[in-house]
């Protein structure tokens, strides 16, 4: 009897094993379940990412667009920038006008009237370097004029010039004490961030 079983036992063991073989039966314990289970989800995420990506379109750039766009970018800077400057251009040499006008009349003593003779003087000498240039731009007006160490000299005897007229209305000595006063002005202009604002007259 014990022949028996034993056969039964041994036939059972190698039909279940005929059959394991011909079928695509997966056994894991509880372990291969979490692990195959994490496996799967990570990637249905995967899967489901790229699928995503794929359905993105991505804009061709269109080259004459984004260089319109750069150079439209670039205009726009500048005018700012422009603004800025002669914002703070006018700024600045609104702050010289006030500081000039106190200077001769409080500090010096000087009839109103000389702060309009400075101003006009100031003016001939700007009207006088623009002829310089203009005269020179229309010897070459086709060409980039480069100032030259000649251009410096003759500028140079120019404001000779406007100083010494400046200096017959003023005096010597008042004339010394608004160089004085002028250059201390620009230093201060220099310490703060309005520098390259200088007064040149």
């Amino acid at each position: 009897m014990l022949k028996w079983i034993y056969f039964f036992s041994f036939s059972a063991s190698i039909s279940l094993n005929l059959y394991l073989l011909n079928t695509d039966v997966l056994v894991s314990d509880t372990l291969d379940t979490e692990e195959a289970d994490f496996q799967t989800q990570r990637l249905d995420q995967l899967s489901m990412t790229q699928s995503s990506l794929k359905k993105q379109i991505t804009p061709k750039l269109n080259k004459k667009n984004s260089h319109e766009q750069a150079k439209h970018k670039k205009k726009a800077i500048k005018e700012k920038v422009g603004d800025d400057f002669e914002k703070k251009y006018m700024a600045a040499q609104e702050k010289w006008k006030e500081n000039l006008s106190e200077f001769l009349t409080h500090e010096l003593q000087l009839d109103p009237q000389m702060e309009h003779t400075y101003q006009k003087i100031k003016s001939q000498r700007a009207d006088a370097i623009s002829k310089y240039f203009d005269d020179k731009k229309d010897l070459n007006p086709d060409l980039t004029y480069l100032y030259t160490i000649e251009d410096g000299i003759a500028l140079g005897k120019l404001d000779e010039h406007y100083y010494h007229k400046m200096q017959d209305h003023l005096g010597t000595e008042t004339f010394q004490r608004y160089l004085r006063f002028r250059k201390q002005f620009n230093q201060k202009m220099l310490e703060s961030e309005d520098g390259h604002f200088m007064v040149d007259f």
